[in-house]
């Protein structure tokens, strides 16, 4: 049995809930919820192009090729989603790597909505 990424975003929608309701952790929380609304992306746009046809590596290149794959596509369905996917990656870095940045609930709030629209575009 495989892992389903959707529970990841189940997870990072948990999480978001979490940080509007405990003021102690909110920031870590709302940097949690984009973090895992961007793997929960990332993750189901990497099977569905592999089940595509498309080659992706198995290391950290994976991220790029995957932008790329939907980003570069005539379709525009396509194209949205690597848009997203865009977005996301540059908010997921800023939550796990910029302690400078203030994440606040709105940049949570935005990045499940475009997880949350990826997984709609894609069906």
């Amino acid at each position: 049995m495989t892992f389903n990424w959707n529970d990841y975003l189940q997870l990072a929608q948990c999480v978001y809930r979490y940080g509007k309701s405990h003021d102690e952790l909110k920031e870590a929380a709302f940097r949690c919820a984009i973090s895992r609304s961007y793997y929960a992306s990332h993750c189901f746009l990497r099977n569905y192009a592999i089940s595509k046809g498309a080659k992706i590596s198995e290391d950290g290149a994976a991220h790029q090729e995957v932008i790329d794959f939907f980003a570069k596509s005539k379709d525009p369905k396509r194209s949205k989603i690597g848009q997203h996917l865009i977005h996301l990656i540059q908010w997921r870095t800023n939550s796990d790597y910029r302690e400078h940045y203030t994440i606040t609930e709105f940049n949570a709030q935005i990045c499940l909505s475009k997880s949350n629209e990826i997984v709609k575009l894609i069906q």
